[in-house]
């Protein structure tokens, strides 16, 4: 008998409700117990005002940092809302995602996954089809509320649950979703 897939854990929630900050801390407290993770966080990069000026595309592995997308200056990318992105960070972080997967890692983070993906088949989307080929890897993929139902078509099978992020329960959050992978992750 086959051991049963690894979940697949939706996280969604407004902008700015903390999703990729539940990621880390999940990151962090599944790491300090020994679970190895991969694949790519993004990061909000706010000017002195506080206004969003572009993203950040982070490394989940070696916490390395690269620029992903401005929305003042032309990056060479394709462009989505407010943002140029850089078509060789994009590329980066599917071959974060591609090695986590090949390297059969613990957890492995897609974020964020949005219409750049799953409405033009751009950026990340490559990384997408990943989740289904490796079911014995545990999976947190981030979208927006307005694409949960277009990435559930596609996960389907895959996907646990939806986490829904909050102001309220961010906090809490990241320890339930850690010992979750940890209950799943064999040892």
């Amino acid at each position: 008998m086959s051991a049963s897939p690894a979940p697949l854990i939706l996280l969604t929630g407004e902008r700015g409700s903390g999703k990729s900050t539940v990621c880390s801390t999940v990151r962090d407290f599944v790491a300090r117990r020994g679970v190895h993770c991969g694949g790519f966080l993004t990061h909000r990069n706010l000017d002195d005002t506080g206004t969003t000026c572009g993203l950040s595309l982070e490394e989940v592995a070696t916490g390395a940092s690269h620029r992903l997308a401005a929305t003042r200056e032309n990056l060479g990318g394709p462009r989505i809302g407010p943002f140029s992105m850089d078509a060789a960070m994009l590329a980066l972080g599917v071959q974060l995602a591609r090695s986590a997967f090949e390297a059969n890692l613990d957890l492995v983070f897609l974020d964020e996954i949005g219409p750049l993906e799953l409405a033009q088949g751009l950026g990340f989307a490559s990384a997408i089809p990943l989740v289904a080929r490796h079911p014995r890897v545990a999976v947190i993929l981030t979208v927006r509320p307005t694409l949960v139902e277009v990435a559930a078509e596609q996960l389907a099978p895959r996907i646990a649950h939806v986490e829904i992020v909050t102001r309220e329960n961010r906090d809490l959050l990241p320890r339930r979703l850690g010992e979750e992978f940890l209950g799943a992750i064999p040892g």
